[in-house]
C-alpha cells in the first residue's frame, strides 16, 4: 500500500506542477488541497480504520467550522480585494489539519518521506494562495498553526495492544506489547 500512496502524492504534485510552472496559483493549490484528504481516504481504507474515518471527519469539520468562524469575526479584506474573507486561510487550515492527521495517525519512522511530502504539499497549497493574491502571510500562517492544532487535537496516534497471560510452572507471565 505505501508504494501506491506515493504513487497518489507523487501524481498530486505532478498535476500541481503545470499549475506552479504557469502561474495557475488557484488550480495548483485546489490540486493538493484536495489531494491530501484523498490520500487519508486511501489509508483508511487500506488499513480498515474505522476509529481513523471518524477522527479525519471531525479534524475537518472543525477546521472548517473554525476558519469559517474566525473569518466572519475578523473580516479582514482579500489582497485582491475579492471579499472580507481572508483571514484564517481556510485552505492552509484544511491542508495543515490533513497533513497532522496523516502524520499523526499513520506516521512511524518506516514512512518519513511520506510525512514530509504531506507537510510539503501543505506548504505548498499555502504558498500558492498567497501567489494567488488570496492570502497574505499572516493568513496562511494562522491557517496552518490552527490546522495542526485541530488535526493534534482530533487525532490518536493508531495503536495496536496486544495482551497476554502465559501460566508458567511456578507463576505466570504478563506480556504487553504495543504497535505503532
Amino acid at each position: 500500500m505505501t508504494s501506491f500512496l506515493s504513487r497518489i502524492i507523487i501524481l498530486s504534485l505532478v498535476l500541481a506542477f503545470p499549475a506552479l510552472a504557469n502561474h495557475k496559483w488557484g488550480v495548483a493549490s485546489d490540486t493538493l488541497l484536495f489531494a491530501l484528504p484523498a490520500i487519508a481516504g486511501g489509508k483508511i481504507l487500506s488499513s480498515e480504520d474505522q476509529d481513523g474515518t471518524n477522527q479525519l471527519i471531525n479534524t475537518m469539520a472543525s477546521t472548517l467550522a473554525s476558519s469559517v468562524a474566525i473569518k466572519a469575526l475578523a473580516k479582514s479584506e482579500r489582497p485582491d480585494h475579492s471579499g472580507d474573507d481572508s483571514f484564517p486561510s481556510a485552505h492552509a487550515s484544511l491542508a495543515f489539519a490533513v497533513a497532522r492527521f496523516l502524520d499523526k495517525r499513520y506516521g512511524s519512522a518506516d514512512s518519513r518521506y511520506e510525512i514530509y511530502a504531506y507537510y510539503t504539499a501543505a506548504s505548498m497549497a499555502s504558498i500558492a494562495r498567497v501567489k494567488a493574491n488570496k492570502h497574505r502571510n499572516q493568513d496562511i500562517l494562522a491557517g496552518a498553526l490552527l490546522g495542526l492544532s485541530l488535526g493534534n487535537h482530533f487525532t490518536q496516534e493508531k495503536t495496536q495492544v496486544s495482551l497476554s497471560l502465559s501460566p508458567l510452572k511456578d507463576g505466570v507471565v504478563f506480556a504487553w506489547q504495543s504497535r505503532l
